[in-house]
């Protein structure tokens, strides 16, 4: 678009947001749950000091009335009476003291604040257009206009006061996945949401205090610090007198910290009611703006660029581990939009009809957000449609910005920028490994499942083939294909749910070993008696063993397939028909090697998949029963982890990683584990296990997906058409992105 044109864009779009929107009244429900969360609010806190008071009152009379009883007692005996009064006097104030200290900790000790990192704050001399954009939409609404607008690397919009609901000034932040992903119309409805909430400041103060205040609660129901660690330790160093008067009061702190916890859970309550109906309210200035027909459309982009943020967040992990890192997260999100498998935007649009508002949400559920947008019935004024960049001077580099403060924040002094690479290379990486799976689940019958994807007759290339023979042979192992998936699918599935429990059992024996109760593992784990842990291993490696020999004539049979299409690479006139440049031979050769290399340790592999589910399960057991047994667990897991990982790296070091990598030419055994890790330190062992199995998994999906999607091509070029499968075989099968 040139400078004309876009000039005369953005004078359309200043001109339609412009137009008067008409009156918006906040709706009684507002008004009534406003008022009904600042009496709770009110309350809670009264409640809260009346507690305090109590407990000195209390403290202060028991101590008067020990004093009382020691003073009219009978007890002459000095060393008698001097322990009186430090259990029936001075033993009431300690604990009075120490209640009072846990409750009053909130509210004279500062929380840490949470610094506001990987935000940029804008100016109106570098974004002349948004400011003007805001100040229009803002006079239309008859909002206050922000006194600040920032961006960050979010997939959202948020509307806040400056420096807390005292301030009075207010504060737009963007997310520039937004900016990048969406177009005008969406983000000026998502704009006027958050000025809908500029206009709402009495709810907006109230929603500020009253989680100034559930922080308060939070804090005194939780947090524990150096002085709660000095009870415990007091408790038992010192002597008996002043070990029981701790003790009593490690007690009442713990008995008073429910005090604050329900406090807490009341104000949620009804601050999450005004909240829901905040929402409900802005999301008729979007309507207003937006029009209400395409609030819906809005919902569901936004949803898929949360997916997106989450799809980015895994490559970024692939692109540090090869040593490259993309200059654009925020257009990396963007990118994993069109990335999204169909069973994924299937979830997401039933989960977007069918959602249902939780008691603590902050948001209603999505369908009655719609719903209440349709009731609005507007037509909107903003009815220009064109990218929302054109709002910004220059959004894409705002987001390289963003992303380099991310990195610098991630990385800190390690971050080197000499392996940050232009977003839209790695972009195209993903787009062309997103066909390649796709045409893989087509070829492998949606059947992948890493080292038992398919058994190859030979290693390597080199077989003479009679065209004649092989298409008879493709034809007919095609068919056998497709006549066996559904039977090999359910068989594969059964295995697996037999892998899982398999699991858990030697989880269970891990924890029974190191001294674990077993009543502690009957609900988790499924564990009656020792003998039957041992007992049901023994029954399930059998029957695994019986499943793993059924697999084995469909896994030939796509191994097949698989390599005699690839003879034909060898072939000049079949690489040109299909696109591929000479060097394509001397690519398969790496891709075969590297898979070979891998399957040839099925068992080592399959062995320490095994073990690491097992250490997680283990490591799960210990977050919910930190128990000195369930530690050993970890360390002992720990202790075989490590023993397989060193035996893998080594195996794999001398194999060369077969895909481009930052650092040039390196093995596979240093790309699924760049440092060996600190034997002494279980969860860093178990850290680096966890990169080394996703690195090796990444790998075999990686190496599928192209030779697969090369097998097809050669077969497609031969006059095959892609497979048509079965009717319910997807959906018998686990996504291959997520095996």
């Amino acid at each position: 678009m040139n400078s004309a044109d876009l000039q005369s864009t953005r004078n359309q779009i200043l001109n339609q947001i412009s137009n008067p929107v008409g009156t918006i009244e906040l709706a009684a429900g507002y008004r009534l749950k406003l008022i009904l969360a600042a009496i709770v609010t009110l309350l809670a806190v009264l409640l809260y000091a009346a507690v305090i008071l109590a407990t000195v009152c209390l403290a202060c009379m028991a101590a008067w009335l020990g004093a009382v009883g020691m003073t009219s007692g009978s007890i002459h005996s000095g060393r008698a009476r001097g322990f009186g009064y430090l259990l029936f006097v001075l033993g009431p104030l300690f604990a009075g003291f120490c209640v009072v200290v846990a409750l009053v900790k909130p509210l004279v000790v500062p929380a840490a604040e949470d610094e506001v990192e990987g935000e940029l704050e804008l100016s109106q001399k570098n974004e002349p257009f948004l400011f003007e954009f805001v100040a229009r939409l803002c006079k239309a609404l008859k909002a206050p206009i922000p006194a600040i607008i920032a961006v960050n690397s979010d997939v959202n919009a948020s509307a806040s006061f400056i420096r807390g609901p005292l301030d009075g000034r207010l504060k737009l932040t963007l997310g520039v996945p937004l900016v990048l992903g969406m177009d005008v119309q969406q983000v000026g409805g998502i704009i006027a949401h958050e000025f809908g909430h500029f206009s709402q400041r009495g709810g907006m103060f109230m929603i500020a205090m009253t989680r100034n205040i559930i922080g308060w609660f939070h804090r005194a129901a939780y947090e524990r610090d150096r002085w709660d660690e000095w009870l415990a330790e007091s408790s038992q160093s010192f002597g008996s007198g002043l070990s029981i008067i701790i003790l009593a009061a490690r007690g009442l702190v713990w008995l008073v910290r429910f005090v604050p916890f329900v406090l807490m859970m009341l104000c949620m309550l009804f601050c999450a009611r005004l909240m829901q109906e905040m929402e409900f309210d802005a999301d008729r200035y979007e309507a207003r703006v937006c029009g209400s027909h395409k609030f819906a459309e809005t919902v569901r982009r936004l949803h898929k660029l949360v997916y997106g943020s989450a799809g980015s967040i895994e490559d970024l992990g692939r692109f540090h581990a090869e040593g490259r890192l993309p200059d654009n997260l925020c257009q990396l999100v963007v990118a994993n939009v069109e990335l999204l498998p169909p069973d994924v935007i299937r979830q997401m649009d039933e989960q977007i009809r069918t959602g249902e508002t939780g008691r603590f949400d902050s948001h209603p559920a999505d369908r009655e957000r719609i719903a209440n947008a349709e009731r609005e019935n507007a037509p909107g004024t903003l009815r220009l449609n064109c990218p929302a960049e054109i709002l910004f001077r220059d959004a894409p580099t705002l987001g390289r910005h963003l992303t380099f403060k991310i990195y610098l924040r991630i990385f800190g002094k390690e971050f080197d920028p000499k392996k940050v690479r232009a977003t839209s290379g790695l972009v195209q990486v993903l787009l062309a490994e997103n066909q390649e799976r796709k045409t893989s689940e087509n070829f492998l019958l949606y059947q992948f499942q890493m080292h038992r994807s398919f058994i190859l007759p030979r290693e390597s290339l080199g077989l003479k083939i009679e065209q004649a023979v092989w298409k008879q042979d493709t034809a007919n192992c095609r068919k056998r294909l497709l006549e066996t998936a559904m039977d090999f699918a359910l068989c594969r599935k059964q295995a697996g749910e037999l892998v899982d429990s398999m699991v858990n059992l030697v989880a269970a024996r891990v924890l029974l070993d190191v001294g674990c109760k077993l009543e502690s593992l009957k609900g988790e784990f499924a564990a009656h008696s020792v003998d039957e842990v041992r007992t049901k291993l023994v029954e399930h490696s059998q029957r695994e063993a019986k499943f793993a020999k059924q697999q084995v004539p469909f896994r030939r049979l796509l191994g097949k397939r698989l390599i005699d299409n690839l003879e034909w690479i060898r072939s000049a006139s079949v690489r040109q028909k299909i696109g591929e440049s000479d060097e394509l031979t001397e690519e398969i050769r790496k891709l075969l090697l590297c898979w070979c290399t891998i399957t040839r340790h099925q068992l080592l592999m399959e062995r320490f998949a095994i073990e690491c589910s097992v250490a997680f399960k283990v490591l799960e057991h210990f977050s919910t029963n930190e128990s000195e047994e369930s530690l050993k667990g970890i360390k002992k897991q720990a202790q075989q982890i490590g023993y397989f990982i060193g035996q893998i790296r080594r195996e794999f070091e001398s194999i060369p990683y077969p895909f481009e990598h930052g650092n040039g030419s390196v093995s596979l055994g240093f790309y699924v584990l760049p440092e060996i890790p600190d034997g002494s330190d279980p969860f860093q062992v178990l850290q680096a296990a966890s990169g080394m199995l996703n690195g090796i998994q990444g790998t075999m999906q990686r190496l599928a997906w192209r030779l697969t999607y090369i097998a097809c091509k050669v077969e497609q070029e031969m006059g095959f058409p892609l497979l048509t499968l079965p009717k319910g075989l997807v959906e018998l099968t686990e996504s291959p992105r997520e095996d």
